[in-house]
């Protein structure tokens, strides 16, 4: 998810600053090739900042070979050290240990999720941020064009 994500919020901006290349060369008012020369050149620095939020946010993996693994030493332990000829107090301790062994994995992915919900957390944060540049952008094509109604 994370790559593709912000290849296509990249893609969007880039692809705006083309659009806004466009519309600027048939334009002769000065006023608005001024806004979108400001609209090209902040499309391609957003573009670079999301590019950038690829690279800044290394995304988290679970590897779930490493799982399999545990699961298949723990399930292969019990088979080879309990039989019909196994002690009760052996056979408690061995579950004890198992049931230990379990509650670890559950603890270490649970810090995992939470170090992903962190991860998504900047994530929407530094979007927030990119969102509130984009207002700012409205707000500056909204003064241009008060200014140049008014007499």
């Amino acid at each position: 998810m994370r790559k593709r994500i912000f290849e296509l919020l990249s893609l969007i901006e880039n692809d705006l600053a083309i659009v806004y290349g466009e519309l600027q060369r048939p334009c002769h008012d000065p006023a608005l090739l001024e806004i979108y020369d400001f609209m090209v050149k902040h499309c391609r620095l957003h573009a670079q900042k999301i590019k950038s939020l690829e690279e800044d946010h290394q995304k988290l993996e679970i590897n779930e070979e490493d799982i399999l693994k545990f699961h298949k030493t723990i399930r292969e332990a019990l088979r080879e050290k309990i039989d019909g000829n196994t002690p009760e107090d052996v056979i408690l301790q061995l579950l004890e240990s198992t049931e230990e062994s379990l509650g670890q994995l559950y603890h270490s992915m649970a810090g995992h999720f939470w170090r992903v919900a962190r991860y998504y957390d900047q994530i929407g944060n530094d979007l927030e941020d990119l969102a509130g540049e984009e207002v700012f952008h409205k707000d500056v094509i909204r003064k241009k064009s008060v200014v140049e109604e008014q007499p």
